[in-house]
């Protein structure tokens, strides 16, 4: 891959190239000054194990929970001195990142190259967004119709791309999971992108 020139971002393209992206950091700092990043569930015991804290410990001193597409994420906190935004807690001047060696999916796939925040819109599609869950695809259309530049998979039209489907989930016809499910089963004639919904 080109060092210079950054690929088009798309929904399905392979976490192995944004981490490929996201290596190109020059650790500038810039990123961590002014916000923090996403932490999954999943990476909290190998970065409290770094710090060599209970992972229970670690989000309550370090963590702040939140509901994003309708699911529980994590956010590392940040030093605001009551500003909107302030440095990550783990960004220390000169020395950079203190858990560069365990840092979070999130960070390692964001950097300044992300210009136009694909990553972030990739980040929350592939790791938040349940496709599974109407509540979360109707938040997720919500965003998606304030992004002026959406990668490509992203749009709801593409996720869900039958269009009494899409309808029955965005009027809140269809609530729930069980719902959705019920439908998809039913209607198996209907268009329906497996890739995107219902995905195993």
């Amino acid at each position: 891959m080109s060092a210079s020139v950054r690929p088009i971002i798309s929904t399905s393209t392979p976490k192995s190239v944004m981490l490929e992206l996201g290596a190109r950091c020059e650790r500038c700092g810039h990123c961590c000054k002014y916000g923090s990043g996403y932490v999954l569930e999943e990476e909290i015991p190998a970065i409290a194990g770094f710090l060599k804290i209970e992972p229970q410990r670690f989000k309550g001193e370090y963590l702040t929970e939140l509901n994003e597409l309708n699911t529980r994420v994590w956010k590392l906190n940040q030093i605001k001195n009551g500003r909107p935004f302030g440095p990550c807690i783990f960004y220390k001047e000169g020395a950079g990142c203190l858990i560069h060696e365990v840092k979070p999916l999130y960070c390692r796939i964001a950097s300044c190259s992300d210009r136009e925040g694909d990553a972030l819109q990739w980040f929350r599609f592939n790791m938040l967004l349940d496709r599974e869950d109407p509540e979360a695809l109707r938040q997720w259309n919500q965003i998606m119709l304030h992004t002026q530049k959406k990668i490509v998979g992203a749009s709801i039209e593409e996720i869900i791309p039958d269009p009494e489907l899409r309808f029955k989930i965005l009027s809140y016809e269809i609530m729930t999971k069980e719902e959705l499910k019920n439908y998809v089963n039913k209607n198996q004639n209907k268009t329906i992108n497996e890739d995107k919904i219902l995905r195993g």
